[in-house]
C-alpha cells in the first residue's frame, strides 16, 4: 500500500473542514449617488475677449454638491469665472486683495478686488445671488489684464446663471 505524504494529509484535512464556501453579498450602498451642480456663471459669448476658454472643472463642496470654476486665458492673461464656494478658500492664494470699489451686475452689488503678484495684476470681483450657501458665491479673478484691460471686462461683463 502506498503512504500519502504528510502534507497532502493536512491539505485535505483543511479542505474537508472548509465545508461548503459561501459568498455574502453585501446589501447596496444607502449614500446617494445623485449630484447636484450650483448653477452656473457663464460669460457672455464674447467675453473675456480674445480670451479662449482653457478649463472647466467641477469642484466638491459636500456629499454630492458641486461647484463650477471656468478658466479662459491665453499667454499672458487668465480670466477664472467660479460659481459657488467660499471666499476664504477661493482668496487663500491672494494675501493683499484690496477693496477698490463696487460695481453693478445686472442689478447685483459686486465688490472689486485689486493686488498685483510678481509685478502682474489680479483684479476680482465678488458677490452673492439669490441661493442657498454654497452656490451663492460668485467671484471673477484675472491675472494680467491691465487696468483699462478690466475695466472694459467689467463694463461689458454680462452673466447669466446656468442650472444643471
Amino acid at each position: 500500500m502506498r503512504r500519502l505524504h504528510p502534507l497532502v494529509l493536512i491539505a485535505s484535512g483543511l479542505l474537508t473542514g472548509c465545508g461548503t464556501w459561501t459568498h455574502e453579498v453585501s446589501p447596496p450602498s444607502t449614500r446617494s449617488a445623485d449630484l447636484t451642480t450650483c448653477a452656473e456663471t457663464t460669460l457672455s459669448a464674447d467675453r473675456p475677449a480674445k480670451l479662449t476658454p482653457l478649463d472647466r472643472t467641477l469642484v466638491p463642496y459636500g456629499d454630492g454638491l458641486l461647484g463650477v470654476e471656468t478658466t479662459f486665458g491665453d499667454e499672458n492673461r487668465t480670466v477664472r469665472v467660479i460659481s459657488g464656494g467660499y471666499f476664504d478658500d477661493i482668496f487663500e492664494a491672494y494675501d493683499q486683495l484690496d477693496e477698490i470699489g463696487v460695481v453693478d451686475i445686472q442689478g447685483t452689488e459686486a465688490t472689486l478686488l485689486a493686488s498685483s503678484l510678481l509685478g502682474v495684476p489680479i483684479r476680482a470681483l465678488v458677490w452673492r445671488i439669490d441661493l442657498t450657501a454654497p452656490c451663492d458665491a460668485r467671484a471673477v479673478i484675472a491675472t494680467g489684464l491691465s487696468d483699462s484691460e478690466f475695466s472694459e471686462f467689467v463694463t461689458d461683463l454680462e452673466v447669466t446663471d446656468h442650472s444643471k
